[in-house]
């Protein structure tokens, strides 16, 4: 069993409302997942992976419900779907290069929405990565 305590890294701004969905869930999300440590993280500085498997919450465009995105879905995400922040898409391709065994695991909460809307789908998600993280 892993005994390491799951971070997530969450990104949003709280100043812009298109970006801040993932930030309005954390004081929810820390008192349903005390094993899991959050940290908010500006993608635009720098910004490394918290881990082999780096689990990260961020708001997507384009979406119209909570959905897991991998490092396949960010290759194509100039065809199927638009991160809010392109620079982003970018970084995440650059860090695969430099890390090749990296795996992404982003919950993309849609923009718009309530957080009470939403917060069920990222409780499920995240339960199931902290399943994960102890089977590794």
């Amino acid at each position: 069993m892993n005994m390491h305590k799951l971070k997530v890294s969450v990104f949003g701004n709280p100043d812009l409302p298109m970006d801040a969905m993932p930030i309005a869930l954390l004081p929810e999300l820390r008192k349903q997942f005390p094993d899991i440590e959050f940290i908010h993280q500006d993608p635009n500085e720098e910004c490394r992976p918290l881990g082999d498997t780096w689990y990260i919450i961020d708001a997507v465009k384009g979406i119209d419900k909570v959905r897991l995105i991998t490092e396949m879905d960010i290759i194509k995400v100039s065809k199927r779907l638009s991160m809010h922040d392109y620079d982003l898409g970018m970084h995440l391709t650059l860090l695969k290069k430099i890390y090749p065994q990296l795996k992404l695991r982003i919950i993309g909460v849609p923009i718009g929405n309530k957080p009470a809307d939403i917060l069920p789908d990222v409780v499920e998600m995240l339960s199931s990565a902290l399943r994960e993280n102890k089977d590794r």
